[in-house]
């Protein structure tokens, strides 16, 4: 499904000091997904993971990249609730503290491409231009495939990933719930908390921050909130383990809607090694449907409902 969120400042504010946070979890691996967009015509800053994995952030001006950086580093777990966080602060004397980029509390310093902003450039966000979560600000593609967590973004103030996120008693990174951070005039905090897709308080877009400042929801869907969260990660389908065949999937990767070959095998995103495990699965139309749990050192041609090759369900 399309979902994507969008909100149109009334006026520009600060354009050269924001941080963007946000925590998300990916259903498709191969294709463009925007994390974060703003930007009109010519002018537009995108935040997205490529089709082959990477991370590029970008602002781009009447045909002229005013900073870009690219990731070596691939993030492509379908498993995996990532914390990214986007710094930006151009009035830095010093190039390289002027725009920084975190993932799961880490400082990314290794980059394909990278070209630093000059001092004080502005970018296109808190400017008065749509500000899009989840696809490209210009066309429909990018669409973002998965789950997103605690979007923040500040006006005015930068932070570091310590402000947001904390390590639980089980070592695992998640969000602050109630982060001590200041705003300003276009910040937001969206917790997608209802159902509704209009801008405005308890719908799914709605802003927490005290702002004010709620998104319209597009092409929600049916089941917009779930219980999959940084805290409590489920399992779904790994969409990066397609055998024999490529099946598709849908509704967070909980779904699949077809096989795309005779036989499809897919395993889950959770490995099991030891401990009580609980498994639910509704098998829906169509002939020769298997599920099950096993271990296996290689590929199972049979039909028990063990399929081989890691644990499968």
């Amino acid at each position: 499904m399309a979902t994507y969120l969008n909100r149109t400042p009334s006026s520009a504010s600060n354009r050269k000091t924001w941080t963007y946070s946000t925590w998300l979890k990916r259903s498709s691996i191969t294709t463009d997904s925007v994390i974060f967009a703003a930007g009109s015509g010519t002018v537009e800053f995108t935040a997205y993971f490529k089709s082959g994995g990477t991370m590029e952030v970008y602002q781009y001006t009447s045909g002229t990249y005013n900073l870009r950086y690219e990731t070596t580093a691939k993030y492509r777990d379908p498993n995996a609730w990532y914390h990214v966080v986007i710094a930006c602060d151009t009035t830095q004397a010093n190039a390289s503290d002027r725009f920084k980029i975190y993932v799961n509390g880490s400082q990314e310093t290794e980059f394909g491409t990278s070209t630093a902003p000059a001092q004080n450039q502005d970018t296109s966000v808190n400017l008065n231009v749509p500000h899009i979560l989840g696809k490209y600000h210009s066309s429909s593609g990018g669409y973002f495939l998965g789950y997103f967590a605690q979007s923040i973004l500040t006006d005015g103030t930068v932070y570091t990933p310590t402000s947001l996120g904390s390590t639980d008693s089980n070592g695992v990174w998640i969000p602050n719930t109630g982060p001590s951070v200041t705003y300003g005039t276009n910040g937001f905090k969206l917790d997608y908390p209802g159902t509704g897709t209009s801008a405005g308080a308890g719908n799914f877009g709605a802003d927490s921050s005290g702002n004010g400042n709620h998104f319209t929801a597009n092409s929600v869907g049916t089941y917009a909130n779930v219980t999959d969260t940084p805290q409590n990660n489920f399992s779904t389908m790994n969409t990066a383990a397609n055998y024999y065949g490529s099946a598709t999937f849908a509704e967070g990767a909980t779904k699949i809607t077809s096989q795309g070959a005779a036989y499809t095998y897919n395993p889950n995103s959770i490995g099991v090694s030891a401990g009580k495990w609980y498994v639910e699965v509704k098998i829906g139309a169509g002939v020769n449907n298997w599920f099950g749990v096993g271990i296996a050192e290689g590929e199972s041609s049979n039909a028990s409902g063990v399929l081989g090759r890691d644990t499968y369900y």
